[in-house]
Order: C-alpha cells, then sequence, then structure tokens
C-alpha cells in the first residue's frame, strides 16, 4: 500500500471513528449499555487506537514525493505571510 493511500486510510478511520462514536444516537445508546466512564475509555482507546498510527504513518513519509504546501519559493509569498502575521497581532505587541 502507498503512503499517501495509508495516510488517507488513517485520516478516515480517525474522523470516520469520532463522527460514528460522537453521533447522539450512537453515543446514547453506548452510554446507557456501558456507562459514561466506560464509554468515555472505549472513545479513548479507538481515538489513541487510530491516531497513534495516523501519526506513525504521517512522521515515518513526511519526506516523501513532492511537497505541495511549500510554498515559500514563490516570490512574494514570505513577504505577505509577514504581513498577514504582523497584521494579527495585538496593538499592544507591536514593535
Amino acid at each position: 500500500m502507498s503512503p499517501a493511500l495509508a495516510l488517507v486510510l488513517w485520516w478516515l478511520a480517525f474522523g470516520g471513528t469520532h463522527m460514528v462514536m460522537s453521533a447522539i444516537p450512537v453515543r446514547s445508546r453506548l452510554v446507557a449499555a456501558i456507562g459514561e466512564r466506560a464509554f468515555l475509555g472505549v472513545y479513548s482507546l479507538v481515538s489513541f487506537a487510530t491516531f497513534i498510527p495516523l501519526v506513525a504513518c504521517y512522521l515515518g513519509n513526511r519526506h516523501q514525493g513532492p511537497q505541495l504546501l511549500a510554498l515559500g519559493h514563490l516570490p512574494g509569498v514570505r513577504w505577505l505571510a509577514l504581513a498577514i502575521a504582523w497584521a494579527r497581532l495585538p496593538l499592544a505587541n507591536r514593535p
């Protein structure tokens, strides 16, 4: 399996389990069946079981292939980013 496909599948698993388990009908049935604290424990275990492989997959393959969002080499991007960052600073923190 390609790293990109594995990354997409782990993202879908992580997001999908969060969406399904936090949906009100599913959550209320699970809480009624096993209790609130047990549900939170299962939810946490499922979250870790999908998030840890997602991060491992990303970190193991982060330098593979083209960098799609590396725009710093384009003319004007650096100065635009600095201007946006400066504009978002609170007035008290500006130089």
